[in-house]
């Protein structure tokens, strides 16, 4: 076998395995819309506010904070 052939077939197993790899993340929600519209069907009556209220990052920023001060403290 020659050297062209064999890096031939790496290549081509290399693009084989990146195309199988995205099939399932990208290729087949691309061709299956219909399989994915029932999560907005499902979601139609839900707020957002209600389920993730605002000001968690707040409340994050301030937690971080008081481990900063623990650490450097020490």
């Amino acid at each position: 076998m020659s050297k062209n052939t064999k890096i031939m077939l790496v290549f081509g197993g290399f693009v084989t395995a990146v195309a199988a790899a995205f099939y399932p993340i990208f290729f087949y929600p691309l061709t299956h819309k219909d399989e994915y519209k029932v999560q907005k069907v499902n979601r139609a009556g839900i707020n957002q506010a209600d389920v993730q209220p605002a000001g968690k990052c707040e409340l994050l920023s301030a937690c971080l904070y008081s481990l900063h001060t623990v650490h450097t403290n020490s």
